[in-house]
């Protein structure tokens, strides 16, 4: 028989994962994302990968005044762009805004990418 979890429970859980999503982004990022007053957006995107059991292993800043920020799921791989002068996701190049569209994205993204290479 399945253990329900209790509220508590199923809340440490939730913070388990978030400080988790915290903790696996770059120092480098992290003191970057300070700088451009990007901080609390950095982190709700690294608990958005952490919910989807990815984390944040990397990323570079990009344009001419250090507009854009891009996030690495794998290695070099530029998954993310943050726009840090109006705040906008994307993820694969879509709009993402919460956990829930991030995973939606994730999901298809990974989905696509399998039946391609399966052909």
């Amino acid at each position: 028989m399945k253990q329900q979890l209790t509220e508590v429970q199923r809340l440490q859980k939730i913070a388990g994962i978030l400080k988790e999503g915290i903790e696996h982004v770059p120092d480098e990022i992290k003191s970057f994302a300070k700088r451009k007053g990007i901080s609390s957006l950095v982190n709700n995107v690294a608990n958005w990968a952490a919910k989807s059991g990815e984390k944040i292993i990397g990323g570079s800043v990009i344009g001419k005044n250090q507009s854009i920020l891009t996030l690495d799921l794998t290695n070099q791989g530029g998954e993310i762009d943050i726009y840090i002068d109006n705040k906008n996701v994307e993820l694969y190049g879509e709009p993402v805004s919460d956990a829930k569209s991030f995973a939606k994205v994730l999901a298809h993204y990974k989905y696509d990418k399998e039946n391609i290479e399966g052909q």
